[in-house]
């Protein structure tokens, strides 16, 4: 298992690359990131993608505890057709989970990504989600998004089930 502990990014990134973060690229098995904190803004012109502040891909029994993207993210190719989340791009494991910490950049995209979320791009399978803060803003196609108290779980991230929203507790906006 490995531990990412207290790191901070505060660099900003002009790139084409498919999986880019600003803290780990792709945490696979058995990786925490913990107490991190992401400042710098990304712009991505690659065309089909992960991307999410934190990390793209969080795997078999990741987690992402108390981190924080201050970062903007925007996908700068108008046929972008991959995943974008604010904090990860995509949780695929029973046993992967994220609680504390939120995302207060800006997420810029567009209707023609596959998944976009505020927290999570796409979440199929994981453990849980709990006491996460969606901030920041949401734009689809150079529009922003109102969000607000009553609706901000719309955008936290698309659910691969109704059964998945459950396991999604003590979130805010």
């Amino acid at each position: 298992f490995v531990k990412i502990c207290n790191c901070e990014n505060n660099g900003d990134m002009t790139v084409t690359l498919g999986r880019c973060s600003g803290i780990v690229a792709t945490a696979h098995t058995g990786v925490t990131i913990q107490d991190c904190v992401n400042n710098g803004s990304q712009a991505n012109a690659i065309a089909n993608g992960r991307l999410g502040n934190i990390t793209c891909f969080l795997a078999k029994n990741g987690k992402v505890t108390d981190c924080v993207n201050n970062g903007d993210l925007e996908t700068t190719n108008e046929f972008y057709s991959g995943t974008i989340g604010g904090l990860v791009a995509l949780i695929q494991d029973s046993n992967a989970e994220i609680s504390g910490g939120g995302n207060y950049g800006v997420l810029r995209t567009y209707d023609t990504a596959s998944n976009y979320g505020m927290i999570v791009s796409y979440i199929d399978t994981f453990k849980k989600i709990e006491n996460v803060e969606v901030g920041g803003e949401l734009w689809i196609n150079g529009e922003q998004v109102e969000m607000n108290g009553t609706n901000f779980m719309d955008y936290f991230g698309k659910h691969s089930s109704d059964a998945n929203k459950s396991k999604v507790t003590g979130c805010t906006f």
